[in-house]
This record gives structure tokens, C-alpha cells and sequence, in this order.
């Protein structure tokens, strides 16, 4: 009897239409084949999986990145996030029970639609080297102590931080002006980190990969204090119901 170690799950890949026929799919995790699963008008592309199968996480992840972009070349596709496991088959219609309108929605939304990612990156110490603090620590005494130390450190870390992001906020409204009349949709991630002032992923349509591309090159040309890093094309996966399963 197998432990629950060991037990087979079921893998979620995609979501597609139910009258999908894919055809030349690569093997799955553990080399086990992809199969379609109907339910409603939708069907799931799922896999076999043993839990062991995810402990090589880069590996898993390209077979499944692998898997989900084959598919979108053939027919409109919802991608599942990577690691969407179910204990059976009536956990996972469970789960796609509980979103299936917005699904259903989705699929006909994203239909010929992909996903572009940008990333922008900057210098912080050098956004920052003229910034200074509006209330100084040195206006609230003269006398320099460990705590005084500390409070100027913390003063200074908390002015840096508020000029980032005002910064980083005024290079969201640049990229949005420029990128929102060419994409269907846009989530942006403002001071992602210290060095990556805006993150945003384009949902498009594939016939418009190149137009926005060039528009983020015009952008590098006109910004040469900023990094812009496009990647991409990928399926929509920041742009669909969250169908995500419990390893259990």
C-alpha cells in the first residue's frame, strides 16, 4: 500500500476548451503522459505526479512551462500556476466548481491574448545620493549617544525609502502612459525592491509582442537612467482565477 509519501496526485497543468484535441504534447512530471479531463465546458490537462517528482523544482518547473506553452500554440489556454496538485479528481472538480464562472470567462478573455514582463531597474544609491531628510535628526538635539546613532540611521533609511518610491511612483505613470494604450490589461508591482523600481506584467495580443517590445526599446532611449528588461511572450498566468489545489 503506498504511503502518502508516495501516493500518485494529480497534477494540473492547464485549463482548455472541453472540445480540445492536443495533439504531440510533451511527457509530464515523472514521465507520465497528459491527459484531458472533461468538466462542463471546460476540461483540465492533468498529469499523474508523486510529490517526489517537484523536489527538482527548476526541472519540474521547465516540464510544466514546457507543456502549458505547447498547448498555447494549438488553442486558447488558461495556464495553472506551477505546483497545482490534487489529492483526487473530485478535489480538483471541487476546485474548478468554485471558480468555474469566472473560468469560463477567462478562457474567452484571454483568447489570442499572451503575457509580456517588464522590469525596471535602477541604481538605487545613485537615485538617492542628493535626498534629504525634511526633519534632520540633528535639529532634535545636539548630543550624539548609541540611540541618538540609531535614530539617525533610522531617519535616513526611512527618507531614502520615501524618495525611492516617490521616484519609483513617477517612473509608473511613465511606463503606464506609454504601455496602457497598447495592452489589454496591465499589473504593475511599484519598488518591487530597492533596485527594481517598477515590475509590471502586459497582458497582450500576441500580434502585438512587437509593437509594445519597440515601444519599451523608445522608452530605454529616452530614460538612460533606468534599466527596461522585457521577457516574454508567456501565457497569461498573472491574469486568471486563482485554481490553485492543497498537496493533501
Amino acid at each position: 500500500m503506498p504511503t502518502p509519501a508516495t501516493r500518485a496526485r494529480l497534477y494540473l497543468y492547464a485549463i482548455v476548451d472541453n472540445d480540445a484535441a492536443l495533439d504531440s504534447l510533451p511527457a509530464g512530471l515523472d514521465g507520465k503522459p497528459v491527459t484531458l479531463v472533461s468538466f462542463g465546458e471546460l476540461a483540465a490537462v492533468v498529469g499523474e505526479v508523486e510529490l517526489s517528482a517537484l523536489n527538482d523544482t527548476v526541472s519540474a518547473a521547465v516540464i510544466h512551462e514546457d507543456i502549458v506553452e505547447k498547448i498555447l500554440e494549438q488553442r486558447r489556454v488558461l495556464p495553472v500556476r506551477f505546483g497545482t496538485i490534487f489529492s483526487s479528481r473530485q478535489a480538483m472538480f471541487d476546485a474548478l466548481d468554485a471558480h468555474y464562472p469566472q473560468l469560463v470567462a477567462d478562457l474567452a478573455r484571454l483568447d489570442g491574448q499572451v503575457e509580456l514582463g517588464l522590469r525596471v531597474f535602477w541604481d538605487p544609491a545613485v537615485q538617492v545620493a542628493d535626498a534629504t531628510d525634511d526633519t534632520p535628526i540633528s535639529q532634535l538635539t545636539n548630543i550624539e549617544s548609541p540611540g541618538i546613532a540609531y535614530l539617525r540611521t533610522r531617519f535616513a533609511e526611512a527618507a531614502q525609502e520615501r524618495t525611492l518610491r516617490r521616484m519609483a511612483t513617477a517612473v509608473e505613470v511613465f511606463c503606464r502612459q506609454m504601455l496602457e494604450p497598447l495592452c489589454t490589461d496591465l499589473q504593475v508591482n511599484v519598488l518591487l525592491t530597492a533596485a527594481i523600481p517598477v515590475s509590471a506584467a502586459c497582458l497582450l495580443p500576441r500580434a502585438a509582442v512587437d509593437e509594445v517590445v519597440a515601444k519599451v526599446a523608445t522608452l530605454q532611449a529616452s530614460r538612460t537612467d533606468l534599466r527596461f528588461v522585457c521577457t516574454g511572450p508567456w501565457p497569461p498566468y498573472h491574469f486568471i482565477a486563482d485554481t490553485r489545489g492543497k498537496s493533501s
